[in-house]
Protein backbone atom coordinates (compact mmCIF):
# COMPACT_ATOMS: atom_id res chain seq x y z
CA UNK A 1 0.00 0.00 0.00
CA UNK A 2 0.91 3.58 -0.58
CA UNK A 3 0.43 6.44 0.46
CA UNK A 4 0.21 9.98 -0.88
CA UNK A 5 -0.07 13.09 0.52
CA UNK A 6 -1.50 15.69 -1.95
CA UNK A 7 -4.18 18.67 -2.71
CA UNK A 8 -4.17 18.34 -6.74
CA UNK A 9 -2.91 15.78 -8.47
CA UNK A 10 -3.38 15.08 -12.29
CA UNK A 11 -1.46 15.48 -15.48
CA UNK A 12 -2.92 16.70 -18.88
CA UNK A 13 -3.60 12.93 -19.58
CA UNK A 14 -7.27 11.98 -18.45
CA UNK A 15 -8.51 14.93 -17.22
CA UNK A 16 -10.73 15.75 -20.04
CA UNK A 17 -12.84 12.99 -19.29
CA UNK A 18 -12.30 13.78 -15.98
CA UNK A 19 -13.86 17.40 -15.87
CA UNK A 20 -16.90 15.77 -17.96
CA UNK A 21 -18.19 14.98 -14.11
CA UNK A 22 -18.02 18.47 -13.35
CA UNK A 23 -18.39 19.82 -9.72
CA UNK A 24 -21.74 21.23 -9.77
CA UNK A 25 -23.51 20.70 -6.15
CA UNK A 26 -25.95 18.02 -6.17
CA UNK A 27 -28.49 17.19 -3.44
CA UNK A 28 -27.98 14.10 -1.07
CA UNK A 29 -30.16 11.33 -1.82
CA UNK A 30 -30.04 7.57 -2.53
CA UNK A 31 -29.59 5.03 0.09
CA UNK A 32 -28.85 6.20 3.74
CA UNK A 33 -27.10 5.26 6.90
CA UNK A 34 -27.89 7.28 9.57
CA UNK A 35 -25.50 7.26 12.60
CA UNK A 36 -25.90 9.46 16.01
CA UNK A 37 -22.60 11.49 16.67
CA UNK A 38 -19.95 9.48 17.72
CA UNK A 39 -18.25 12.31 20.29
CA UNK A 40 -19.83 15.99 21.77
CA UNK A 41 -17.29 18.57 22.56
CA UNK A 42 -14.50 16.64 22.10
CA UNK A 43 -12.21 18.69 21.26
CA UNK A 44 -13.04 21.23 23.88
CA UNK A 45 -12.83 18.88 26.63
CA UNK A 46 -9.07 17.74 25.15
CA UNK A 47 -7.93 21.35 24.33
CA UNK A 48 -5.70 21.75 27.88
CA UNK A 49 -4.68 18.55 27.89
CA UNK A 50 -3.81 18.79 24.76
CA UNK A 51 -1.98 22.03 25.18
CA UNK A 52 0.08 20.44 27.64
CA UNK A 53 1.35 17.73 25.46
CA UNK A 54 2.17 19.74 22.92
CA UNK A 55 4.04 22.71 25.06
CA UNK A 56 6.12 19.82 26.06
CA UNK A 57 5.05 19.58 29.55
CA UNK A 58 3.68 16.78 31.84
CA UNK A 59 -0.29 15.92 31.06
CA UNK A 60 -1.46 13.95 33.94
CA UNK A 61 -4.52 11.87 32.84
CA UNK A 62 -6.92 9.64 34.58
CA UNK A 63 -8.94 6.60 33.58
CA UNK A 64 -11.93 5.76 35.77
CA UNK A 65 -13.45 2.29 35.01
CA UNK A 66 -14.12 -1.22 35.64
CA UNK A 67 -12.27 -4.48 33.93
CA UNK A 68 -12.16 -2.99 30.21
CA UNK A 69 -10.03 -0.31 31.54
CA UNK A 70 -8.01 -2.41 33.77
CA UNK A 71 -6.52 -5.29 31.90
CA UNK A 72 -3.32 -5.93 30.11
CA UNK A 73 -3.95 -6.13 26.16
CA UNK A 74 -7.07 -3.45 26.82
CA UNK A 75 -7.21 -0.17 25.01
CA UNK A 76 -5.41 1.86 27.87
CA UNK A 77 -2.02 0.49 28.14
CA UNK A 78 -2.05 0.28 23.87
CA UNK A 79 -3.16 3.86 24.21
CA UNK A 80 -0.52 5.16 26.39
CA UNK A 81 3.00 3.99 24.26
CA UNK A 82 0.86 5.68 21.42
CA UNK A 83 0.94 8.98 23.13
CA UNK A 84 4.31 8.74 24.63
CA UNK A 85 5.92 8.19 21.07
CA UNK A 86 4.87 11.44 20.19
CA UNK A 87 4.89 13.15 23.12
CA UNK A 88 7.67 11.86 25.87
CA UNK A 89 7.94 9.38 28.39
CA UNK A 90 6.47 11.31 31.98
CA UNK A 91 6.32 7.92 34.07
CA UNK A 92 3.77 4.59 34.70
CA UNK A 93 1.45 7.12 36.74
CA UNK A 94 -0.56 5.81 39.72
CA UNK A 95 -1.45 1.77 40.28
CA UNK A 96 -3.16 0.40 43.16
CA UNK A 97 -1.31 -2.44 44.70
CA UNK A 98 -2.57 -6.18 44.89
CA UNK A 99 -3.48 -8.15 41.24
CA UNK A 100 -3.27 -4.51 39.75
CA UNK A 101 0.15 -3.65 40.26
CA UNK A 102 0.87 -7.33 38.69
CA UNK A 103 2.04 -10.63 39.74
CA UNK A 104 5.00 -12.18 37.66
CA UNK A 105 2.41 -14.73 37.60
CA UNK A 106 -0.50 -13.34 36.60
CA UNK A 107 -1.48 -12.99 32.45
CA UNK A 108 -4.33 -10.86 33.15
CA UNK A 109 -2.64 -7.43 34.08
CA UNK A 110 0.32 -5.74 33.35
CA UNK A 111 1.52 -2.48 32.78
CA UNK A 112 4.81 -2.90 30.82
CA UNK A 113 7.08 -5.96 31.53
CA UNK A 114 8.89 -5.65 34.50
CA UNK A 115 6.58 -4.07 36.93
CA UNK A 116 5.79 -6.15 39.48
CA UNK A 117 4.10 -6.41 43.25
CA UNK A 118 4.99 -9.34 45.31
CA UNK A 119 3.71 -9.62 49.34
CA UNK A 120 4.73 -11.52 52.22
CA UNK A 121 1.99 -14.29 53.42
CA UNK A 122 0.58 -14.23 56.41
CA UNK A 123 0.81 -10.73 57.65
CA UNK A 124 0.19 -8.72 53.83
CA UNK A 125 -3.64 -9.01 52.97
CA UNK A 126 -4.79 -7.94 49.48
CA UNK A 127 -8.12 -6.99 47.97
CA UNK A 128 -8.53 -9.66 44.23
CA UNK A 129 -9.24 -6.84 40.80
CA UNK A 130 -13.06 -7.64 41.34
CA UNK A 131 -15.59 -8.04 43.68
CA UNK A 132 -17.38 -6.70 46.76
CA UNK A 133 -15.84 -3.61 48.03
CA UNK A 134 -14.77 -3.89 51.58
CA UNK A 135 -14.57 -2.02 54.04
CA UNK A 136 -11.05 -1.06 53.77
CA UNK A 137 -11.75 -0.53 49.84
CA UNK A 138 -14.13 2.50 50.77
CA UNK A 139 -10.88 3.81 52.14
CA UNK A 140 -9.32 3.55 48.46
CA UNK A 141 -10.91 5.81 45.24
CA UNK A 142 -10.85 2.17 43.31
CA UNK A 143 -11.22 -0.55 45.97
CA UNK A 144 -7.83 -2.19 45.37
CA UNK A 145 -5.41 -1.85 48.76
CA UNK A 146 -3.43 -3.86 50.51
CA UNK A 147 -2.64 -4.07 54.35
CA UNK A 148 0.54 -4.79 56.19
CA UNK A 149 0.88 -5.92 59.64
CA UNK A 150 3.53 -7.34 62.09
CA UNK A 151 6.23 -8.85 59.63
CA UNK A 152 4.42 -8.21 56.69
CA UNK A 153 5.86 -6.78 53.60
CA UNK A 154 5.27 -5.34 50.17
CA UNK A 155 7.99 -5.23 47.32
CA UNK A 156 7.26 -3.72 43.87
CA UNK A 157 9.34 -3.07 41.09
CA UNK A 158 9.28 0.10 39.21
CA UNK A 159 10.61 2.53 36.50
CA UNK A 160 11.76 5.80 37.04
CA UNK A 161 13.62 8.40 39.18
CA UNK A 162 10.42 8.99 41.53
CA UNK A 163 6.79 8.16 43.62
CA UNK A 164 4.77 8.91 45.58
CA UNK A 165 3.32 6.23 48.15
CA UNK A 166 -0.04 6.30 48.62
CA UNK A 167 -1.17 4.97 51.93
CA UNK A 168 -4.22 5.42 55.19
CA UNK A 169 -3.36 7.23 57.92
CA UNK A 170 -5.38 6.33 60.89
CA UNK A 171 -5.43 5.39 64.61
CA UNK A 172 -3.67 2.46 65.29
CA UNK A 173 -1.64 2.13 62.34
CA UNK A 174 2.28 1.68 62.03
CA UNK A 175 5.06 3.20 60.92
CA UNK A 176 5.86 2.71 57.14
CA UNK A 177 10.00 1.41 56.66
CA UNK A 178 10.76 2.46 53.10
CA UNK A 179 13.40 1.05 51.60
CA UNK A 180 14.53 1.70 47.68
CA UNK A 181 16.99 -0.57 46.10
CA UNK A 182 18.61 -2.16 48.73
CA UNK A 183 18.83 1.43 51.03
CA UNK A 184 16.95 2.83 53.65
CA UNK A 185 14.88 6.00 52.53
CA UNK A 186 12.51 6.75 55.26
CA UNK A 187 9.99 5.12 58.44
CA UNK A 188 6.76 7.08 57.87
CA UNK A 189 4.43 7.21 61.04
CA UNK A 190 1.05 6.40 59.95
CA UNK A 191 -1.10 6.34 62.82
CA UNK A 192 -3.48 9.35 64.33
CA UNK A 193 -3.98 10.02 67.64
CA UNK A 194 -7.53 10.19 66.82
CA UNK A 195 -10.44 10.93 64.25
CA UNK A 196 -11.08 9.09 60.59
CA UNK A 197 -8.83 7.37 58.27
CA UNK A 198 -7.03 10.30 56.01
CA UNK A 199 -5.00 9.62 53.27
CA UNK A 200 -1.09 9.97 53.63
CA UNK A 201 1.48 10.23 50.63
CA UNK A 202 5.05 10.17 50.67
CA UNK A 203 7.55 11.09 47.85
CA UNK A 204 10.94 9.60 47.50
CA UNK A 205 13.72 9.47 44.95
CA UNK A 206 15.24 6.16 43.61
CA UNK A 207 18.45 7.75 42.91
CA UNK A 208 18.09 6.26 38.91
CA UNK A 209 18.13 8.92 36.65
CA UNK A 210 17.36 6.27 33.72
CA UNK A 211 13.45 6.23 33.17
CA UNK A 212 14.06 3.00 31.50
CA UNK A 213 15.89 0.92 34.12
CA UNK A 214 13.99 -1.07 36.95
CA UNK A 215 14.18 -0.38 40.85
CA UNK A 216 12.98 -2.30 43.64
CA UNK A 217 10.88 -0.43 46.48
CA UNK A 218 9.97 -2.28 49.64
CA UNK A 219 7.23 -1.37 52.28
CA UNK A 220 7.15 -3.10 55.99
CA UNK A 221 6.53 -1.85 59.29
CA UNK A 222 8.81 -1.03 61.76
CA UNK A 223 8.32 -1.33 65.52
CA UNK A 224 5.50 -3.93 64.91
CA UNK A 225 5.45 -7.37 66.42
CA UNK A 226 2.70 -10.28 66.48
CA UNK A 227 1.06 -9.19 69.73
CA UNK A 228 0.90 -5.68 68.29
CA UNK A 229 0.96 -5.67 64.83
CA UNK A 230 -0.05 -2.31 63.68
CA UNK A 231 -2.40 -3.42 60.49
CA UNK A 232 -1.21 -0.59 58.13
CA UNK A 233 -3.00 0.04 54.58
CA UNK A 234 -0.83 0.61 51.48
CA UNK A 235 -3.34 2.07 48.64
CA UNK A 236 -0.74 2.36 45.34
CA UNK A 237 2.44 3.89 43.70
CA UNK A 238 1.99 6.98 41.99
CA UNK A 239 5.22 6.89 38.82
CA UNK A 240 6.48 9.59 37.39
CA UNK A 241 10.11 10.68 35.70
CA UNK A 242 9.83 14.53 35.92
CA UNK A 243 10.38 14.33 32.46
CA UNK A 244 7.15 15.90 29.42
CA UNK A 245 4.56 13.58 28.41
CA UNK A 246 1.24 11.74 29.01
CA UNK A 247 1.07 10.52 32.57
CA UNK A 248 -1.48 7.84 32.92
CA UNK A 249 -3.32 6.73 36.23
CA UNK A 250 -5.59 3.86 36.20
CA UNK A 251 -8.11 3.72 38.94
CA UNK A 252 -10.31 1.02 37.80
CA UNK A 253 -11.49 -2.23 38.71
CA UNK A 254 -13.24 -5.37 37.53
CA UNK A 255 -17.00 -6.33 37.92
CA UNK A 256 -18.20 -2.01 39.01
CA UNK A 257 -20.34 0.41 38.07
CA UNK A 258 -20.70 4.15 39.10
CA UNK A 259 -22.05 3.02 42.35
CA UNK A 260 -18.94 1.41 43.56
CA UNK A 261 -16.88 4.46 43.11
CA UNK A 262 -19.14 6.85 45.12
CA UNK A 263 -18.62 4.27 48.22
CA UNK A 264 -15.25 5.65 48.47
CA UNK A 265 -15.00 7.78 51.61
CA UNK A 266 -15.36 11.24 50.17
CA UNK A 267 -12.54 13.10 51.60
CA UNK A 268 -10.44 10.16 50.99
CA UNK A 269 -11.45 10.52 46.70
CA UNK A 270 -10.89 14.05 46.84
CA UNK A 271 -7.55 13.94 48.48
CA UNK A 272 -6.82 11.16 46.12
CA UNK A 273 -7.94 13.01 42.92
CA UNK A 274 -5.91 15.79 43.68
CA UNK A 275 -3.07 14.42 44.58
CA UNK A 276 -2.77 12.95 40.78
CA UNK A 277 -3.52 16.69 39.65
CA UNK A 278 -5.27 15.03 36.42
CA UNK A 279 -5.78 17.57 33.76
CA UNK A 280 -8.16 15.17 32.05
CA UNK A 281 -10.36 12.49 33.83
CA UNK A 282 -11.79 9.61 31.53
CA UNK A 283 -14.98 8.33 33.35
CA UNK A 284 -15.95 4.33 31.17
CA UNK A 285 -18.41 2.73 33.70
CA UNK A 286 -21.61 0.83 32.42
CA UNK A 287 -24.51 0.08 34.27
CA UNK A 288 -23.85 -3.48 35.25
CA UNK A 289 -27.78 -4.51 34.62
CA UNK A 290 -28.34 -2.12 37.99
CA UNK A 291 -31.19 0.40 38.41
CA UNK A 292 -30.24 4.07 38.95
CA UNK A 293 -27.26 4.13 36.68
CA UNK A 294 -27.93 7.60 35.65
CA UNK A 295 -28.18 9.07 38.83
CA UNK A 296 -24.91 7.37 40.04
CA UNK A 297 -23.46 8.12 37.11
CA UNK A 298 -23.94 11.67 37.91
CA UNK A 299 -23.11 11.76 41.24
CA UNK A 300 -20.05 10.60 40.53
CA UNK A 301 -19.25 13.37 37.88
CA UNK A 302 -20.18 15.57 40.36
CA UNK A 303 -17.93 14.20 43.25
CA UNK A 304 -15.20 14.18 40.22
CA UNK A 305 -16.11 18.44 39.50
CA UNK A 306 -16.19 19.16 43.33
CA UNK A 307 -12.67 17.07 43.88
CA UNK A 308 -10.51 18.48 40.72
CA UNK A 309 -12.53 21.39 39.75
CA UNK A 310 -9.74 22.35 36.76
CA UNK A 311 -9.77 19.26 35.58
CA UNK A 312 -11.68 18.29 32.22
CA UNK A 313 -13.85 15.29 32.36
CA UNK A 314 -14.70 13.20 29.23
CA UNK A 315 -17.55 10.38 29.13
CA UNK A 316 -16.60 7.64 26.67
CA UNK A 317 -18.59 4.59 26.39
CA UNK A 318 -17.86 0.79 26.15
CA UNK A 319 -17.60 -1.22 22.79
CA UNK A 320 -20.37 -2.84 21.60
CA UNK A 321 -20.02 -5.93 23.34
CA UNK A 322 -23.38 -6.58 24.40
CA UNK A 323 -26.57 -4.70 22.39
CA UNK A 324 -28.75 -3.95 25.52
CA UNK A 325 -26.29 -1.65 26.53
CA UNK A 326 -26.99 1.25 24.11
CA UNK A 327 -29.14 2.71 26.99
CA UNK A 328 -25.81 3.88 28.66
CA UNK A 329 -25.01 5.62 25.60
CA UNK A 330 -27.84 7.64 25.58
CA UNK A 331 -27.32 8.09 29.41
CA UNK A 332 -23.76 9.24 28.68
CA UNK A 333 -24.41 11.65 25.92
CA UNK A 334 -27.26 13.31 27.96
CA UNK A 335 -25.40 13.51 30.81
CA UNK A 336 -21.94 14.76 28.99
CA UNK A 337 -24.53 17.44 26.87
CA UNK A 338 -25.96 18.48 30.57
CA UNK A 339 -23.17 19.33 32.49
CA UNK A 340 -21.32 21.02 29.77
CA UNK A 341 -18.53 17.45 29.43
CA UNK A 342 -16.62 15.73 26.57
CA UNK A 343 -18.56 12.50 25.05
CA UNK A 344 -16.91 9.85 23.00
CA UNK A 345 -18.83 6.89 21.83
CA UNK A 346 -17.07 3.60 20.63
CA UNK A 347 -20.15 1.54 20.83
CA UNK A 348 -21.55 2.53 17.48
CA UNK A 349 -18.18 1.59 15.93
CA UNK A 350 -19.65 -1.59 15.18
CA UNK A 351 -22.78 -2.83 13.99
CA UNK A 352 -23.57 -5.16 16.77
CA UNK A 353 -21.43 -7.62 19.45
CA UNK A 354 -21.22 -10.56 16.08
CA UNK A 355 -19.84 -7.84 14.57
CA UNK A 356 -17.01 -7.18 17.41
CA UNK A 357 -16.22 -10.79 17.63
CA UNK A 358 -15.95 -11.82 14.03
CA UNK A 359 -12.86 -9.57 13.95
CA UNK A 360 -10.74 -11.08 16.96
CA UNK A 361 -11.23 -7.86 18.91
CA UNK A 362 -12.72 -10.05 22.34
CA UNK A 363 -10.92 -12.89 24.59
CA UNK A 364 -14.30 -13.87 25.78
CA UNK A 365 -17.71 -12.24 25.43
CA UNK A 366 -16.90 -8.75 27.31
CA UNK A 367 -12.65 -8.07 27.43
CA UNK A 368 -10.58 -7.16 24.54
CA UNK A 369 -7.98 -8.85 22.92
CA UNK A 370 -4.67 -7.62 22.43
CA UNK A 371 -5.82 -7.08 18.98
CA UNK A 372 -8.80 -5.65 20.07
CA UNK A 373 -7.22 -3.30 22.60
CA UNK A 374 -4.74 -1.73 20.52
CA UNK A 375 -7.71 -1.18 17.74
CA UNK A 376 -9.69 0.73 19.76
CA UNK A 377 -6.76 2.33 21.33
CA UNK A 378 -5.89 3.37 17.71
CA UNK A 379 -9.43 5.03 17.14
CA UNK A 380 -9.34 7.17 20.38
CA UNK A 381 -5.61 8.23 19.54
CA UNK A 382 -7.12 9.08 16.10
CA UNK A 383 -10.41 11.21 17.79
CA UNK A 384 -8.03 13.20 20.10
CA UNK A 385 -5.78 14.47 17.34
CA UNK A 386 -9.12 15.35 15.67
CA UNK A 387 -9.74 12.53 13.25
CA UNK A 388 -13.58 12.25 12.83
CA UNK A 389 -15.57 9.01 11.97
CA UNK A 390 -18.49 9.51 9.48
CA UNK A 391 -21.49 9.50 11.49
CA UNK A 392 -24.28 8.81 7.92
CA UNK A 393 -23.68 7.13 4.18
CA UNK A 394 -25.30 8.22 1.25
CA UNK A 395 -24.87 6.43 -1.92
CA UNK A 396 -25.63 9.05 -4.53
CA UNK A 397 -24.79 6.58 -7.36
CA UNK A 398 -24.41 3.52 -7.91
CA UNK A 399 -25.33 0.26 -5.48
CA UNK A 400 -23.77 -1.16 -2.74
CA UNK A 401 -22.57 -5.13 -3.24
CA UNK A 402 -21.97 -5.19 0.70
CA UNK A 403 -20.97 -3.78 4.64
CA UNK A 404 -22.12 0.19 5.05
CA UNK A 405 -21.12 2.79 6.96
CA UNK A 406 -19.35 0.50 9.67
CA UNK A 407 -17.10 -1.01 6.38
CA UNK A 408 -15.68 2.62 6.38
CA UNK A 409 -15.39 3.18 10.26
CA UNK A 410 -14.02 -0.38 10.84
CA UNK A 411 -10.37 -0.40 8.90
CA UNK A 412 -8.65 -4.10 8.40
CA UNK A 413 -12.33 -5.02 7.70
CA UNK A 414 -14.30 -5.84 4.78
CA UNK A 415 -14.78 -2.55 3.18
CA UNK A 416 -17.54 -0.62 1.89
CA UNK A 417 -18.09 -2.23 -1.50
CA UNK A 418 -19.70 -0.24 -4.54
CA UNK A 419 -20.63 -0.60 -7.69
CA UNK A 420 -20.96 1.75 -10.36
CA UNK A 421 -24.11 2.32 -12.46
CA UNK A 422 -24.44 1.10 -15.84
CA UNK A 423 -23.89 4.13 -18.80
CA UNK A 424 -26.48 5.69 -20.41
CA UNK A 425 -24.11 5.16 -23.50
CA UNK A 426 -21.30 2.61 -24.66
CA UNK A 427 -19.26 5.91 -24.49
CA UNK A 428 -20.14 7.23 -21.48
CA UNK A 429 -18.43 7.07 -18.29
CA UNK A 430 -18.83 4.26 -15.17
CA UNK A 431 -19.10 6.17 -12.09
CA UNK A 432 -20.27 5.66 -8.36
CA UNK A 433 -20.56 8.71 -5.50
CA UNK A 434 -20.28 8.14 -2.46
CA UNK A 435 -21.11 11.01 0.32
CA UNK A 436 -20.37 10.86 3.87
CA UNK A 437 -21.03 13.34 6.84
CA UNK A 438 -19.44 14.00 9.90
CA UNK A 439 -19.28 16.29 13.10
CA UNK A 440 -17.06 18.44 14.82
CA UNK A 441 -16.83 21.29 17.50
CA UNK A 442 -14.14 22.75 15.92
CA UNK A 443 -15.90 25.94 14.49
CA UNK A 444 -13.29 28.34 13.24
CA UNK A 445 -11.14 25.13 11.63
CA UNK A 446 -7.21 26.29 10.76
CA UNK A 447 -6.98 23.27 9.05
CA UNK A 448 -9.47 20.20 7.68
CA UNK A 449 -7.71 16.84 6.48
CA UNK A 450 -9.34 14.30 4.27
CA UNK A 451 -8.18 10.64 4.18
CA UNK A 452 -9.26 8.27 1.95
CA UNK A 453 -8.17 4.14 1.05
CA UNK A 454 -9.19 2.43 -1.59
CA UNK A 455 -9.15 0.16 -5.02
CA UNK A 456 -10.72 -0.85 -7.76
CA UNK A 457 -11.46 -4.13 -9.02
CA UNK A 458 -9.90 -2.42 -12.61
CA UNK A 459 -6.74 -1.15 -13.24
CA UNK A 460 -7.32 2.28 -14.22
CA UNK A 461 -9.48 4.51 -12.25
CA UNK A 462 -9.80 8.00 -11.33
CA UNK A 463 -11.44 9.32 -8.33
CA UNK A 464 -12.65 12.88 -6.98
CA UNK A 465 -13.18 14.27 -3.26
CA UNK A 466 -15.86 17.11 -2.80
CA UNK A 467 -16.56 18.92 0.61
CA UNK A 468 -20.28 20.77 0.52
CA UNK A 469 -19.19 24.52 0.82
CA UNK A 470 -21.61 25.81 3.15
CA UNK A 471 -20.96 29.89 2.12
CA UNK A 472 -21.73 29.04 -1.62
CA UNK A 473 -23.91 26.21 -1.06
CA UNK A 474 -22.31 23.74 -3.70
CA UNK A 475 -19.82 20.61 -3.63
CA UNK A 476 -16.47 21.69 -4.71
CA UNK A 477 -13.58 19.45 -5.76
CA UNK A 478 -10.42 19.39 -3.11
CA UNK A 479 -8.73 17.00 -4.69
CA UNK A 480 -8.33 14.30 -7.60
CA UNK A 481 -5.87 11.39 -8.46
CA UNK A 482 -5.99 8.15 -10.06
CA UNK A 483 -6.83 4.38 -8.62
CA UNK A 484 -6.28 0.91 -9.58
CA UNK A 485 -6.51 -2.65 -8.26
CA UNK A 486 -4.07 -1.95 -5.24
CA UNK A 487 -4.89 -0.23 -1.69
CA UNK A 488 -4.21 3.32 -1.93
CA UNK A 489 -3.93 5.90 1.02
CA UNK A 490 -4.36 9.59 0.18
CA UNK A 491 -4.83 12.56 2.81
CA UNK A 492 -6.08 15.58 1.27
CA UNK A 493 -5.62 18.97 2.70
CA UNK A 494 -8.54 21.42 1.65
CA UNK A 495 -8.24 25.46 1.23
CA UNK A 496 -10.43 27.70 3.12
CA UNK A 497 -11.51 25.13 5.73
CA UNK A 498 -13.86 27.70 7.47
CA UNK A 499 -16.24 27.43 4.54
CA UNK A 500 -16.61 23.87 4.91
CA UNK A 501 -18.17 23.48 8.46
CA UNK A 502 -21.61 24.36 9.27
CA UNK A 503 -22.85 26.70 11.89
CA UNK A 504 -23.69 23.32 13.52
CA UNK A 505 -20.03 21.95 13.06
CA UNK A 506 -21.40 19.55 9.81
CA UNK A 507 -18.80 18.83 7.46
CA UNK A 508 -20.14 17.29 4.00
CA UNK A 509 -18.08 15.12 1.68
CA UNK A 510 -18.38 13.25 -1.15
CA UNK A 511 -16.28 11.13 -3.16
CA UNK A 512 -17.00 10.59 -6.95
CA UNK A 513 -14.80 7.23 -8.91
CA UNK A 514 -15.00 6.29 -12.27
CA UNK A 515 -13.15 4.51 -14.89
CA UNK A 516 -10.95 5.90 -17.39
CA UNK A 517 -11.81 2.94 -20.10
CA UNK A 518 -14.79 2.38 -20.15
CA UNK A 519 -15.25 -0.12 -22.95
CA UNK A 520 -13.07 -2.64 -21.01
CA UNK A 521 -15.31 -2.36 -17.44
CA UNK A 522 -19.08 -1.73 -18.15
CA UNK A 523 -19.52 -1.82 -14.40
CA UNK A 524 -16.61 -1.59 -11.85
CA UNK A 525 -16.36 -1.69 -7.97
CA UNK A 526 -14.77 0.37 -5.75
CA UNK A 527 -13.63 -1.00 -2.10
CA UNK A 528 -13.32 2.20 0.40
CA UNK A 529 -11.93 1.48 3.34
CA UNK A 530 -11.72 3.93 5.00
CA UNK A 531 -13.02 7.55 4.73
CA UNK A 532 -12.37 10.04 8.04
CA UNK A 533 -11.88 14.18 7.80
CA UNK A 534 -9.66 15.44 10.81
CA UNK A 535 -10.76 19.45 11.40
CA UNK A 536 -7.56 21.74 13.24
Amino acid sequence: MRTRNHRVLFGPAGLAIWLALGVAAFIWSGAAGAQRPLDRNLQGTLRDWKTLLENQRVAPYVVIGDSVSFRKDTWTWHLRPMLEARYGVAGDGYVAFNGSFGHEDDGTVNQRPGVALERSGNWAVTTSASGSRSEYGERSVDGIYTRIGAHGWVEVRFYGPAATLHYIREPGAGVIRIEVNGAWEADVDASLPAGPPQLGTYTFMTGQEDPNVLNVARFSLFGASTQNPQWTQLNGLYMFTGNPGPLYSRLARGGVGPEDFLRCDPTIFQDTLAALDPALVIVMLDRDNLPGYGAFLQALVQRIEAAVPDAEILLMTHHHFASGRASDVDVMETLAISRGHGFLNIFHLHRDPAHVQSLGFLIDSVHLSGIGGNWYASRVYEAIHGWAQPISLTIGQGVVVQEDIYGLRVTDDIPLQVRSDTPRSFAGLHRSIVRARFRTDVYQPQRIDIRYRARLDHHAGLFRVLLWNWRTSRFESVSHGRLNSSDETFTIRARNPADYVSPNGEIAVAVRQVVANPQSAFRFDTLIDELRVRVR
